[in-house]
């Protein structure tokens, strides 16, 4: 029972998802895709999908959502396949968006334990009209090296690439993570570190080098 079991970390995977869907509004033409590594299927019933931002819907609290061991569930804002872009609908959400640059999917099961999520942004360069997904199931979902652009538009799409439902066909993987605060230099004193999103994660201090062969006082 899903109220009273608490699913393991990685019990349940983001596998891939679009945020920025291309030939229908992302109102219509966003998804999620999970996987279960499992040898057991898995009933979803009263777990919550969430962002760190407020977004929250509790996944069909009134009937069983059941993902197959070794299965996909593709979740998404419109289960009407005339209007969001040919997609297959497993379930339909409401309540939460995915951003086109910076978000968060999170998985929660229904004791409120976290047993996935995937932090994504801008740096991760969202295309629009093509998903992001892992190119292996099995791997790390938060190593970005681990995600790729899908290759081609699944069965019955309106023109968006992506998979959902079935393993990933990759295409390209994405640009690696954008240089935000490049090494900076002056004529006497150079940045080796700084604190900008995707470099220095976490970093407290900034290492100055002097260029010139005299020393440098604070106040010159």
């Amino acid at each position: 029972n899903s109220d009273t079991i608490t699913a393991a970390t990685g019990a349940i995977v983001i596998s891939e998802f679009m945020a920025d869907a291309g030939k229908v509004s992302d109102n219509d033409g966003e998804w999620v895709e999970l996987y279960n590594p499992g040898e057991t299927a898995l009933d979803l019933s009263g777990w919550t999908l969430k962002d760190a931002d407020g977004d929250s819907h509790i996944l069909s609290p009134d009937a069983p959502l059941v993902i197959a061991a070794k299965g996909y569930l593709v979740l998404a804002r419109n289960e009407n396949s005339g209007t969001n872009g040919g997609l297959t609908v497993d379930y339909q959400y409401a309540d939460f968006n995915l951003a086109n640059s910076t978000d968060e999917i999170i998985i929660v099961d229904a004791t409120g334990q976290e047993v996935d999520r995937v932090a994504y942004t801008s740096d991760w360069q969202i295309s629009g009209g093509i998903s992001l997904g892992l190119k292996d199931a099995t791997k790390d979902n938060s190593v970005y090296d681990n995600w790729c652009y899908a290759a081609e538009a699944w069965s019955g799409s309106k023109g968006d690439k992506g998979s959902p439902g079935s393993e990933q066909t990759c295409g390209s993987a994405p640009p690696p993570p954008k240089d935000d605060c490049p090494h900076k230099t002056t004529s006497s004193i150079s940045f080796n570190e700084s604190l900008c999103p995707g470099l220095a994660s976490g970093a407290k201090t900034i290492t100055l080098r002097n260029n010139h062969r005299s020393s440098i006082s604070e106040g010159d």
